[in-house]
């Protein structure tokens, strides 16, 4: 139970982490800075990628009755 709790708010942590970097991205491509631009944009598909992780480990548990009777 705890470690599923812990997953998805890592999962959650990652989702935003990417969010976050790929906005600033953009926000600093639109100001010319293509070094912070491409560092931003590495960033935020390593977040992606990691969250693809999580999910996929998440997804691969089966749920039992009593999980889902506990949440």
């Amino acid at each position: 139970m705890q470690r599923d709790t812990a997953l998805w708010m890592a999962l959650g942590s990652l989702e935003e982490k990417a969010a976050r970097a790929a906005q600033l991205a953009e926000r600093t491509a639109a100001r010319g800075s293509a070094l912070s631009q491409a560092r931003f944009h590495d960033q935020a598909a390593e977040a992606r990628k990691a969250a693809n992780s999580v999910r996929k480990l998440l997804e691969s548990r089966p749920v039992t009755s009593v999980e889902l009777v506990d949440d």
